[in-house]
């Protein structure tokens, strides 16, 4: 690919200071373009960015916010992306290297820490964290499949090793993980059990789920499943939605040897830094985790990505919901429905049109 005369200024959303979204970010129109890229690189104009409650808990309100921004300055949000390449690097491979091949991915933790986020019309990245996007996707929902959410879902299956017939239960079944993963749950022959609310009940089930649980009625949801599920208990448990309080009751209806699974951590480093240390140090008698508990804490790599499109190719995940979708000027918006956590899918900035 020849060089592109690729733009001096471009619009990119920043975060000055810390704080909610609507006074930490920034929308700057003179923000720095993109320089030819070097290497494997790929100057991506991105379509799309999907958002990801990591964005909220490690980008926006971190308390190291303020001291990382005396580190490394100006920094820019988001995770995810989709969009299509104007530029490559000498190294980067041929299947990537045609003005206009679509692709997503995701940021790992190192460009997110130093600020280097995807809410910008323009981004290089390398090309080993990147996918070519499943034909006939939109930009949206290329970039919750090829992002965050699709490659979560891709890890709990590696993890959770389904067989057909297991019996699956699926807490945060409409979230963006959950309406991703319900889907390759079911290509595997799972029966899912899904946890959600009523007014997203049809969402659920229209995505493959066998039986919905609205945990809105059964209240405490922990008494109702050993109640209900104590006698036909669950092959795997699998919480998207951080719901800490069924860790310990999970016994009374999970089959022996079988795991409970999360992928939510704590809120803030301190609450991260306990979860850890109780998953991976302490014995169950003295305050750690109990054996059948797993924490999937995803590092994003084009590797994961790939496998997650991969399902879309193979007709195993048909559709990445999309909530809601904002302009690029409205990312704010976008930020504040995210911190609600009442999303039925993903929820998109769109970029460039």
């Amino acid at each position: 690919m020849s060089a592109p005369n690729l733009p001096k200024t471009i619009r990119a959303w920043t975060i000055p200071k810390s704080g909610q979204p609507r006074d930490a970010l920034l929308l700057r129109t003179d923000f720095p373009g993109p320089k030819p890229p070097s290497g494997d690189a790929l100057v991506v104009r991105v379509s799309h960015a999907a958002l990801n409650p990591a964005d909220l808990k490690v980008v926006i309100t971190s308390p190291l916010q303020d001291l990382l921004r005396l580190l490394r300055g100006v920094a820019v949000p988001g995770m995810d992306f989709a969009g299509e390449v104007v530029a490559v690097g000498p190294q980067a491979p041929a299947h990537l290297a045609a003005p206009g091949t679509r692709v997503c991915g995701a940021y790992n933790a190192a460009p997110i820490v130093w600020g280097n986020g995807t809410l910008a019309e323009y981004i290089t990245v390398p090309a080993s964290v990147v996918a070519q996007q499943p034909p006939g996707w939109t930009g949206g929902a290329a970039a919750g499949l090829g992002g965050i959410a699709g490659q979560t879902a891709e890890a709990i299956m590696r993890n959770a090793r389904v067989q057909p017939g297991w019996r699956v239960l699926l807490v945060g079944i409409s979230g963006g993980v959950g309406s991703i993963l319900v889907q390759m749950l079911k290509s595997a022959g799972a029966v899912v059990f899904g946890v959600c609310s009523e007014s997203n009940a049809a969402m659920a089930k229209s995505l493959g789920a066998d039986e919905v649980i609205d945990y809105t009625v059964h209240k405490p949801l922990h008494a109702f499943l050993t109640q209900e599920y104590r006698d036909k208990p669950f092959d795997v448990i699998i919480d998207c939605a951080g719901s800490y309080d069924l860790f310990e009751p999970a016994k009374h209806f999970l089959n022996p040897g079988s795991l409970f699974i999360t992928i939510v951590g704590g809120v803030g480093i301190l609450q991260n830094l306990e979860y850890i240390i109780r998953d991976h140090l302490l014995p169950h008698a003295l305050g750690g985790f109990p054996s059948y508990f797993r924490s999937v804490m995803l590092s994003p790599t084009g590797e994961f990505a790939r496998a997650a499109t991969q399902t879309a190719a193979e007709g195993k995940v048909t559709q990445c919901p999309v909530d809601s979708e904002y302009a690029m000027e409205n990312a704010v918006e976008a930020y504040e429905k995210l911190e609600t956590s009442r999303a039925k899918g993903k929820i998109i900035v769109k970029v460039h049109s």
